[in-house]
């Protein structure tokens, strides 16, 4: 904790983060953080084709080494091969070597690729899918943002994900209209 002055300020998709908002409570995002530390090793890479959780914007500041972004925009859905338990996962294991015979239509997907280097940050709207490779040794720090955009879908998975009981999930969507409400007029009064 006492070095998170160092990261700061934390970059806002918005006129309010609603990730650090007072009103937002932080349970609804476990399972993630707002601060990530990443480290790895040269050649390592992140195999696992994903769209980030909760459908939350993602950001990575690149501090030491070269890392390597592979995106597929939203409308490239149809060519990952959602799972059906996590729809924001790819069955496809190793998208470097996919079993094509097995995912047909992955070859119709054209990825974006960067390279980011110290000092660079990426921003990973929500909805693109993703993974990344380094090359060298690395560390990058990287978070979440939500902001009005996000938001409905934000609750809405976060409601269908978090409780099987409708009651609980009701008043998660509750909830979320209400916060989401007061940030927003926060929002529209902010300069």
């Amino acid at each position: 904790p006492e070095l998170i002055d160092d990261v700061k300020p934390h970059p806002v998709f918005g006129k309010v983060d609603r990730a650090t908002h007072w009103a937002m409570r932080r349970s609804l995002y476990s399972g993630t953080k707002v601060h990530e530390l990443f480290l790895g090793g040269d050649g390592s890479f992140f195999p696992v084709l994903h769209c980030d959780m909760f459908y939350l914007h993602g950001f990575v500041t690149q501090i030491y080494g070269e890392k390597e972004f592979v995106c597929y925009p939203p409308e490239q859905t149809p060519f990952m091969y959602p799972r059906a338990d996590n729809p924001k996962v790819s069955q496809i294991g190793n998208p470097l070597k996919p079993d094509l015979e097995k995912f047909p239509l992955f070859t119709q997907a054209n990825a974006v690729s960067t390279l980011v280097k110290p000092g660079e940050t990426m921003f990973i709207p929500f909805g693109w899918w993703h993974y990344t490779r380094l090359h060298g040794p690395n560390i990058a720090y990287g978070g979440i943002g939500l902001n009005a955009l996000n938001w409905p879908n934000f609750i809405n998975d976060v409601a269908g994900t978090r409780s099987d009981v409708a009651w609980k999930s009701n008043a998660i969507r509750l909830y979320g209209k209400v916060a989401g409400a007061v940030m927003s007029i926060q929002e529209a009064l902010t300069p």
